[in-house]
């Protein structure tokens, strides 16, 4: 099954509220799974991308810090951004 076929059996399909959420809740959940697997292989130092989600850019970094929802990536000239571990990848 392809993403469009799957997106389209959610438009059209007769799904109940209830239904709906628990398809939402299994999407998140594999979103998180996908940040914490790519959070443990990243470490200190490492040279990631990540695209700012405003304007396109893909920005390119190392890391300073790993937290709970997000990693610190210092992009030079000062700047630090605060990125969730799904949206990096690793250089």
């Amino acid at each position: 099954m392809t993403l469009s076929e799957i997106k389209q059996g959610i438009i059209t399909g007769n799904f109940a509220s209830e239904e709906l959420s628990t398809l939402f809740d299994t999407v998140k959940t594999a979103r998180d799974m996908l940040g914490s697997k790519k959070k443990r292989a990243l470490s200190l130092g490492c040279e990631v991308q990540f695209t700012n989600s405003r304007n396109g850019e893909v920005l390119r970094g190392n890391v300073l810090k790993i937290s709970r929802k997000t990693v610190t990536v210092d992009t030079g000239n000062f700047m630090r951004w605060r990125v969730p571990a799904s949206m990096l990848e690793m250089i």
